[in-house]
Parts: structure tokens; C-alpha cells; sequence
């Protein structure tokens, strides 16, 4: 797990790094959800690094509940 729960200030800053990368807001939501919105401020996400075929194997294989909502992201 690289990245897991994260206050609203944490996300804030990620945010606003994201729109100074992308340039707008709809392509920065694209990999960071606003700030209020983001499942990681609620403890209801995490960001896996690492051997992610593996950790999809083992998700599936113990029965997570593993759910994979941005397509781009290999977890």
C-alpha cells in the first residue's frame, strides 16, 4: 500500500498540484478527486504499489473487496 487515509488538507494539496499539472479541473479529476471527495479522506481507499498482479491475485483469491473505479489504475 502506498498510499491510504488522507485528511482534507493532505487532499487539498493534492488537488491543487493536480491543476497546476493538468491546467483544469476536469482532467485533474481525472488522478485526484477534489477535496470532500475523495474515498481516501473517508478511510475507504488505498493506492497499491508493488507487485500489483500479484496483489490482484490474492484479492481475488481471499475474497476483498477489491474495487477498481479509474480504469487506469492497474490495482
Amino acid at each position: 500500500m502506498v498510499s491510504g487515509y488522507r485528511d482534507y488538507t493532505r487532499q487539498y494539496r493534492l488537488w491543487v498540484g493536480a491543476l497546476e499539472k493538468y491546467g483544469d479541473p476536469e482532467t485533474a479529476d481525472n488522478w485526484v478527486a477534489p477535496p470532500g471527495q475523495s474515498m481516501h479522506e473517508r478511510g475507504l481507499a488505498v493506492d497499491l504499489g508493488g507487485d500489483l498482479a500479484l496483489a490482484a491475485r490474492l484479492a481475488r483469491e481471499l475474497g476483498l473487496p477489491l474495487w477498481r473505479p479509474m480504469s487506469w489504475e492497474p490495482w
